[in-house]
């Protein structure tokens, strides 16, 4: 192609591109403004949910449409009652370092989330979910969770977290379901505390528990909880939690863009009684043990067990014990 032809298509792109930027900070615009013009302040969080973005929904499917880009997702009640027996839940806290042949927690399905994959230096095992609920973790570490996500069967995440993974990722989508959920202090459509509001869902001391997928997840203070509604809804019998340290020194793996731990400043008021609550709505129906300890959270509210234990033990003598 003669250079003049070269430098004639380049401009044309740079030109298209500069008027999409416009096009597209412009309706940004139009939508905040309405935001702060027609609606109350409990639906301004709205704003983090660009206009340029179009969903489709169906009772089995979620399309998501930016640009000419479409990107098919599930909706979150796909996983109602989809699973079974023993789940092992992965955290980031720096306890799991001491776990000896990491390998045995794939032993039977298992949930990682955030950057908790990062545990197998090697091959990381086929997840049956991977979870994030932090769009600053998507943000911070891209290619964690692409290569995270392509691990697992399903990949968890609620829409802001989509509307972030189309704009960073574009079309590098990891080949993996992926499951939307609306986030209840961050809902797509609702204002804030609609949700609550009409499902007048189970609560302790200010925390909800979802009672049902197609509602979504409440949030906890930690990915744990969400990951705890997440194995109750699925099915699973029993959960055995790694790394639930509750501590602000840090997770276990290295971060490019280290994300600001609020755990002191919660746990008293949001994390407790989450953890309360979850014990309670899940009595008689799903076994919980905390593997660490030495945990930050009271035995009294989650039973502990020593990890070695937990990953020696099989699941057949776990379920009928």
């Amino acid at each position: 192609m003669p250079q003049r032809a070269v430098r004639l298509e380049r401009s044309r792109a740079w030109t298209d591109a500069t008027a999409y930027w416009h096009m597209s900070a412009f309706h940004d615009f139009v939508h905040r403004l309405c935001l702060r013009v027609l609606h109350g302040r409990d639906s301004w969080h709205r704003r983090q949910f660009r206009p340029s973005v179009h969903v489709v929904e169906s009772s089995e499917r979620l399309w998501f449409e930016e640009a000419g880009q479409v990107v098919e997702a599930y909706p979150l009640a796909t996983l109602q009652d989809r699973f079974a027996g023993r789940c092992n839940l992965l955290l980031s806290g720096p306890s799991v370092r001491r776990i000896e042949d990491p390998v045995r927690l794939a032993a039977c399905d298992w949930i990682g989330v955030n950057g908790s994959p990062a545990l197998f230096d090697g091959d990381i095992p086929g997840m049956r979910v991977y979870h994030v609920n932090d769009t600053g973790f998507l943000r911070g570490n891209l290619e964690k969770f692409l290569q995270f996500a392509a691990c697992a069967e399903f990949t968890v995440i609620d829409y802001r977290t989509m509307y972030e993974l189309m704009r960073l990722a574009g079309d590098r989508m990891p080949a993996t379901k992926l499951v939307v959920y609306d986030a209840w202090n961050l809902p797509l459509r609702n204002p804030l505390g609609k949700i609550q509001q009409l499902a007048r869902p189970p609560s302790h001391r200010n925390v909800y528990w979802s009672p049902d997928l197609r509602l979504g997840l409440a949030p906890g203070g930690t990915v744990a909880y969400t990951a705890a509604q997440l194995a109750w809804h699925g099915g699973y019998r029993s959960l055995y939690i790694f790394g639930l340290d509750l501590t602000n020194s840090g997770r276990f793996y290295h971060e490019d863009r280290p994300q600001p731990q609020m755990l002191d400043k919660a746990f008293s008021n949001v994390i407790v009684p989450a953890f309360e609550l979850l014990s309670r709505q899940t009595q008689g129906e799903l076994r919980i043990f905390n593997c660490n300890p030495q945990s930050r959270l009271p035995a009294s509210i989650i039973e502990q067990m020593e990890p070695e234990l937990a990953l020696s033990e099989t699941t057949t003598s776990l379920e009928s014990g």
